[in-house]
């Protein structure tokens, strides 16, 4: 095993190469005005003391290697002792590992199919029928889109139970017995003493299917996991790779598990922040700021990605359309593995010249990781609008599309259960931190 010598080391044995040539330089200074000698006898004296300095320090530099050698055998028993643990480690972790697939294999019960008639149904055939009917019972949060939010979490609890709950009992045998091994092996990794807990982790997630997640996202949401498996799936992001097509239930398992980016169809990975504001607000000059600070993100505007031409043309005459338009360009434009800052609006002006909300479902296909509000002073807002567009605007109008602008923004940042930062554009450093933190998941 290559060691290197420590700084201590390095510095005691300089010491006694200083101590050494120096012992020699003494004894010659102090000979140095005698004439040279002639007499063996003479030689003898000088041989005893060179030997004597030399041998000295011979021996104590000897003292640092025998001490060098000690602490390397210690390393190697140590390295030894580590390997032997690891090597036992992964022997338990891939049998606890092939006894789940087992467990999974092994499972059956009676459900009943699309055409009304009951089943007995087997290993991933079952968790695939079980999904479904869980999918089912689930819906029933459509007519309730206003509990799903981090501020009805209580609810939310008690709510998922409820619909969760006649699942499992009438599966309590196999579903109980599979999620209570799943925990374990989970538990087994965390309590161990291995760095990179991760891998190993994200082995046991790799070997189940997309039922097997969703199945495990509401269990750990219910009563049956939320105390002791849910702090271990999100502290591992273990469900990552679980896809939701379905809007509530992806933001039911977002408010649960906080600390885990999940996938949808719409959207695979939530690479967009949403740069809000109304005309002559400052997005671009925010926008241009922070893509100075932060080089790896990518800008995007709602204007630019709607190939609008006149910048100052405020009105638009079919709302619903143009966002249908932008959502199918934003698909053509938006690298998944890229992230995105997207400015745009909140609501615009209709043909009529009145204002009109931007739907919700626009949003929702975003899907933006956060959503960030500029505002200013309509008077500098105005004085800008004019400058550009070399217009006159008028000053209440403006103040009663800011307001719509601000109320809206707010509404979608509850509605899709995502945090909303309400700042100036000339206090962009204000957003440093959190975007850099966006970024960061990216490209590294």
């Amino acid at each position: 095993m290559k060691k290197e010598l420590s700084v201590i080391e390095k510095g005691i044995i300089a010491i006694f190469v200083i101590a050494l040539i120096a012992s020699i330089v003494i004894y010659v200074v102090s000979f140095y005005s005698m004439e040279f000698a002639s007499c063996p006898e003479d030689f003898g004296i000088f041989g005893d003391y060179a030997g004597g300095v030399i041998g000295t320090l011979t021996g104590l530099i000897s003292i640092v290697f025998l001490y060098r050698t000690y602490r390397i055998q210690i390393e190697i028993s140590r390295v030894q002792e580590s390997q032997q643990q690891s090597s036992q480690f992964e022997i338990t972790f891939f049998t606890l590992l092939s006894q789940q697939r087992s467990i999974l294999l092994q499972i059956s019960g009676e459900l009943t199919n699309s055409y009304g008639k009951k089943k007995t149904y087997k290993g991933h055939t079952y968790i695939g029928m079980l999904r479904r009917d869980l999918e089912i019972r689930l819906s029933d949060l459509v007519y309730e889109e206003r509990l799903i939010s981090e501020d009805n979490k209580n609810d939310l609890k008690v709510k998922v139970n409820f619909l969760y709950y006649d699942l499992f009992q009438s599966h309590a045998s196999q579903l109980g017995h599979y999620f209570r091994h799943l925990y374990h092996i989970m538990k087994f990794v965390d309590d161990s003493c291995e760095l990179n807990k991760k891998k190993y982790i994200d082995l046991i997630q790799a070997q189940m299917n997309a039922d097997e997640l969703y199945l495990t996202a509401i269990n750990g949401i219910s009563n049956y996991g939320r105390k002791r498996m849910l702090p271990l799936l999100d502290k591992y992001s273990f469900l990552e790779n679980l896809i939701i097509d379905d809007f509530e239930v992806s933001k039911l398992v977002a408010i649960f598990y906080p600390n885990t980016r999940t996938k949808t169809l719409k959207n695979n990975m939530k690479n967009i922040v949403f740069v809000g504001g109304v005309h002559g607000v400052g997005k671009s000059h925010f926008s241009k700021n922070i893509k100075k600070q932060i080089p790896a993100i990518e800008l995007l505007s709602c204007s630019g990605v709607l190939h609008w031409v006149d910048s100052t043309q405020k009105e638009v005459d079919d709302v619903v359309a143009n966002q249908d338009r932008l959502i199918n360009n934003l698909r053509k434009i938006v690298d998944i593995d890229k992230p995105y800052l997207l400015d745009g609006h909140f609501c615009l002006t209709n043909a009529d010249g009145k204002i009109e909300s931007i739907p919700i479902e626009t949003f929702k296909a975003i899907d933006p990781e956060f959503i960030v509000l500029l505002e200013e002073d309509i008077e500098v807002v105005c004085k800008r609008l004019c400058n550009r567009d070399r217009k006159t605007y008028d000053y209440d109008f403006l103040t009663q599309m800011a307001l719509f602008e601000y109320n809206r923004a707010f509404e979608v940042a509850q509605e899709l259960g995502v945090p909303i930062y309400v700042i100036r554009s000339s206090e962009f450093e204000q957003m440093l931190d959190p975007l850099r933190s966006f970024v960061h998941t990216f490209v590294v």
